[in-house]
């Protein structure tokens, strides 16, 4: 986030332009987090199951 900041400050990128990045970063951050709950989820269940 602090990249697309420092963009803006030094005239690289319009304020939506990074708006838009930083927005993206975060969904993908998201996405990837969520994905791997579900990972740990699964294997927490599937360990429940082998005992």
């Amino acid at each position: 986030m602090n990249k697309e900041v420092q963009a803006v400050a030094d005239g690289k990128k319009s304020v939506d332009e990074a708006l838009k990045a930083i927005q993206e970063q975060s969904q993908a951050a998201l996405v990837k987090a969520k994905t791997e709950q579900d990972a740990q989820k699964e294997k927490d269940a599937a360990k429940g199951e082998a005992k």
